[in-house]
């Protein structure tokens, strides 16, 4: 307030002061003020209540679709969903507490250029990518650049049957087996993104079923044992990986 004695310290010799208020802290405060003339004319005290607010939006990211997070690793499906939309998408979090509210998050990727958010967002690109972000309130307070490393796995696991002995190859992709041969699944997801050299989510599943039946879990090896009657089978294999490309 200026041109006005101090409320606290009038003093009709002067004839101009002024006065300022800091809050410590933020929160909620209510200020009562007058002003007195140099002849000591007392004005009617006025009361304004105001929310200081100096503390910066809490920035977070959230995933919504196949996540999977193993040690150090965070592992997102980058391919498409089939509604015009990403099996994994990206979103981040703005919170204000009781403050002015948050304004704006922006975001880069891969130290490209940053750009405003605008929605939940996919990352396609297999391999390893950062993702950097931020957000500011109403009034200009802006949080702390936030940085999260994931790793977008889109390849499926390869999977692969070995038939043990007794076996003979009958040709024409036919092998003939008896009831001891022993039959055995395995998959590896060991690598995604190649060209940046980071690994896959892994393996969670291997599944199977023979002549077009029910379809297993596999948990080990098996055989096809007198309940098959001879003649030729069909065994097929397939495997999940951890953020669920098959």
């Amino acid at each position: 307030i200026t041109g006005v004695e101090p409320l606290a310290s009038y003093a009709p010799s002067r004839a101009i002061a002024h006065c300022s208020v800091v809050p410590a802290k933020s929160g909620k405060y209510s200020v009562s003020y007058r002003s007195i003339d140099c002849s000591g004319n007392v004005e009617d005290e006025k009361k304004l209540d105001i929310y200081v607010d100096g503390d910066s939006p809490e920035a977070s990211i959230a995933y919504v679709g196949q996540l999977y997070r193993e040690e150090s690793r965070t592992y997102i499906n980058g391919n498409t969903d089939g509604a015009g939309g990403y099996r994994t998408v990206v979103k981040i979090v703005a919170e204000d507490g009781t403050g002015s509210g948050s304004n704006a998050s922006s975001v880069r990727i891969d130290g490209g250029a940053w750009g405003a958010y605008a929605g939940q967002f996919g990352i396609p690109t297999e391999g390893a990518h950062k993702i950097e972000y931020t957000s500011v309130d109403n009034i200009g307070n802006a949080s702390m650049i936030k940085t999260e490393n994931i790793i977008t796995d889109n390849t499926a696991p390869v999977s692969s049957l070995v038939i043990g002995d007794p076996k003979r190859d009958l040709g024409n992709g036919l092998t003939g087996i008896t009831i001891k041969t022993r039959l055995v699944l395995s998959a590896g997801d060991t690598r995604s993104g190649t060209t940046l050299g980071s690994p896959g989510s892994g393996t969670k599943a291997i599944e199977y079923r023979i002549d077009g039946g029910l379809v297993r879990q596999y948990a080990g090896e098996f055989m096809l044992d007198e309940s098959y009657a001879e003649g030729m089978h069909e065994i097929r294999y397939w495997s999940t990986d951890n953020v669920e490309n098959i």
